[in-house]
């Protein structure tokens, strides 16, 4: 059962990308919905002003007699009734055609719906689809974040990577294989060696290594190299609030024990 727990966490690693993915495309469904919900209701708005307008100028047409039957068809081919417009409208926010070709036809109906086609057009493309990608690059980059246990995972594994690392370095510098550091040893590795800008990596600053040392021996003048590992591990980083609540009931209990 291990092995095969091991070998599903290296196949997720490594689908991980497509993990990522399609989670930012399931989850983008819902802002897609309410995303084209807004562009229907643009789209409908300024389709029902210009079809408004081309209505009364289809019937000023109808009244000249000079009326040119293909200037007519090409307006009717795109301003015909809401939906056509919509659809046109559509078409040129989304590069479906070029808008510059509804233009040429449109400003044909006169100068307000070209105003109103104009103002369409930098309305559209300047505020709404900069402010839908925005809206939809936050929404993808919140569900690219990893979730809990893929962060506990990570923090598992960097605390080891972390502690065989320390210790790879501390039985290193046990020249004499006695498994232990003493005082001395270890503050002539803290002046000299890699060991202190290690610790510094890890959050620990240290000034002055004799006071350290004497911090984590015992009564001994000695300490193991696996006690010396973990007893740094647990210090590094800042004091949590779990360390400074411990730390006030033990002044508590010294002071009752007096």
């Amino acid at each position: 059962k291990v092995v095969k727990i091991s070998r599903t966490v290296r196949l997720l690693r490594f689908f991980r990308e497509l993990r990522i993915i399609l989670n930012s495309l399931m989850g983008s469904l819902v802002n897609l919905f309410w995303s084209l919900s807004m562009l229907v209701l643009i789209f409908y708005m300024f389709a029902l002003v210009l079809v408004n307008n081309t209505a009364a100028f289809l019937e000023e047409e109808q009244q000249n007699q000079m009326q040119d039957d293909a200037q007519i068809r090409a307006v009717r081919n795109i301003l015909g009734s809401v939906q056509q417009t919509m659809l046109t409208l559509y078409m040129a926010a989304t590069g479906g055609d070029d808008w510059s070709v509804f233009y040429s036809v449109i400003r044909q109906t006169g100068f307000f719906n070209a105003a109103v086609f104009i103002a369409y057009i930098g309305f559209i493309q300047v505020a709404v689809m900069n402010i839908l990608t925005g809206f939809f690059v936050e929404s993808a980059m919140k569900l690219a974040q990893p979730d809990q246990d893929s962060r506990a995972l990570e923090v598992c594994r960097t605390e080891n990577a972390q502690h065989r690392q320390l210790m790879q370095l501390c039985e290193k510098l046990d020249k004499d294989g006695s498994g232990t550091l003493n005082k001395q040893e270890f503050s002539q590795h803290m002046n000299n060696g890699k060991l202190k800008y290690f610790l510094a990596t890890l959050g620990l600053d240290i000034s002055d290594a004799e006071r350290f040392f004497e911090l984590l021996e015992d009564t001994s003048s000695e300490i193991d190299i696996g006690v010396f590992v973990d007893a740094c591990m647990k210090l590094k980083g800042a004091a949590s609030n779990i360390d400074l609540q411990s730390l006030a009931l033990k002044t508590v209990q010294l002071q009752r024990s007096r």
